[in-house]
């Protein structure tokens, strides 16, 4: 018996690894049967990969020795760094919060059209801890690789959207807003395949990744997403920053001075640009340029940002112990429970700018903070604190990843306080998170 199952170890894990590594195609899955026919689909894909490597890794456990003791190892070390106890607390809190839940159902099982809830978010998590625990540096290559070539289908469907005369693309992820994102986080992930290809050679990883920085550039300005272009737009002057201070280490054959000096043009430059940009906001001009379009017909009283501002307003007023307790505001409403917030603490104004029915503030902070309570939201920004406390620490050995790393934090932490997380955004961000864990604990390892 015990022949057998070592025999079979090696390539169950295979399985166990692949089919972790085929969640990266999750992004180009669409079904038009489906009540949300760009999130349902992927939502079902995404379990069906987690399930499987979820019964597969508990086989392992329990019939080979050698996996749990390297699991066993593994898990010590990933539980000395702060991002997974950061992780843990906050998920403990959403236990918490679902068991106060406004609605208990919706809380654990989630809405139909978003598919979260406690059980939704579970299967991220699982995905966050099993690519931790099985991904090596060579696994990782190829989950960026995989996450690549959907890229590649994802673009070519809004090609096909743009000829058909649609000016705000969303491909296959249902909404130009998920579209843009994604475009922001493939960029990033393409810059470092790139330089995977440098440091390599490996023209064919170079190729690869020019042409995916490319099409997430593209892909940017095909979502034309205010809240995508604002965050990309901050996170340029703080990157420039980053490079200015770690001019040695990122361009060692070049003088700190002349790279500091080519930040502060660039930084002057952006500035100056900006500065240009708004003093002539409502000109014409803007209006014939992608991505710029949108923002420079945007002002503090139309439509769209009344409406965010009132449910914004909602949203904090739905957390107030005075109104709500201590338990509800510490702990929130549950998640997927927002509409029940907002239900309670509708505004009437609202209406005169927006008819429809929010679930979402969005905003995440207050999405973490009305769903999970203020302890919610503390964790949740300690998350980003350590991770890019971890990106910084990071630097010292692959200063060029780090820049990437930090320019991504930045552009998706400031759109996402106009925006919240789904399927697609939820995958990518923690296998970024996962992978700059695997990046500052095994440093030798391939």
């Amino acid at each position: 018996m015990k022949k057998a199952v070592a025999a079979a170890g090696n390539p169950v894990r295979k399985v166990l690894v692949w089919a972790l590594l085929l969640t990266a195609l999750a992004p180009a899955f669409y079904a038009d049967s489906t009540l949300t026919p760009a999130q349902n689909i992927k939502t079902l894909y995404l379990r069906a990969c987690l399930f499987v490597v979820s019964i597969l890794f508990v086989y392992l456990l329990a019939a080979s020795k050698d996996f749990r003791t390297e699991m066993r190892d593994r898990l010590a070390a990933v539980w000395k760094h702060p991002i997974t106890k950061v992780m843990a607390v906050l998920f403990a809190i959403l236990l918490v919060s679902t068991i106060f839940s406004y609605n208990h159902f919706i809380a654990i099982l989630g809405e139909p059209e978003r598919e979260e809830g406690f059980l939704g978010l579970a299967f991220f998590y699982s995905f966050f801890l099993y690519a931790i625990l099985l991904f090596k540096k060579k696994e990782w290559h190829t989950f960026f690789w995989l996450t690549l070539s959907t890229q590649i289908v994802v673009f070519s469907v809004s090609l096909y959207q743009l000829s058909q005369g649609l000016h705000r693309t969303n491909s296959v992820l249902g909404n130009p807003i998920y579209f843009a994102v994604y475009g922001l986080s493939l960029m990033v992930m393409s810059a470092i395949m790139w330089l995977w290809g440098r440091k390599e050679n490996s023209d064919l990883a170079k190729t690869m990744g020019m042409l995916g920085i490319i099409i997430g550039v593209a892909e940017l300005f095909l979502g034309n997403t205010r809240s995508v272009l604002l965050g990309v737009v901050i996170a340029i002057p703080v990157a420039l920053i980053y490079a200015a201070v770690r001019a040695e280490a990122l361009f060692p054959q070049v003088k700190k001075s002349t790279v500091r000096k080519t930040a502060a043009g660039l930084f002057g430059g952006l500035a100056l640009f900006a500065g240009l940009f708004f003093a002539t906001l409502h000109a014409d001009f803007w209006t014939h340029i992608p991505g710029l379009d949108r923002i420079s017909q945007s002002t503090v009283g139309d439509a769209t940002t009344q409406s965010r501002l009132a449910s914004w307003s909602i949203a904090v007023h739905s957390i107030n112990p005075a109104s709500v307790g201590i338990t509800r505001s510490l702990f929130g409403w549950g998640w997927d429970n927002y509409f029940f917030a907002w239900q309670s603490f509708y505004q009437s104004r609202l209406y005169e700018f927006d008819s429809a029915t929010f679930d979402h503030p969005h905003n995440k902070l207050l999405d973490m903070l009305v769903m999970n309570g203020i302890l919610g939201l503390i964790a949740y920004l300690a998350l980003w604190f350590f991770f890019v406390r971890a990106v910084v620490h990071y630097g010292k050995r692959e200063p060029g990843i780090a820049l990437l790393l930090v320019f991504w934090s930045i552009a998706y932490f400031v759109q996402n306080l106009f925006a919240f997380d789904t399927a697609v955004s939820w995958i990518i961000s923690f296998a970024l998170f996962g992978f700059i864990m695997h990046e500052t604990l095994y440093v030798s390892e391939k």
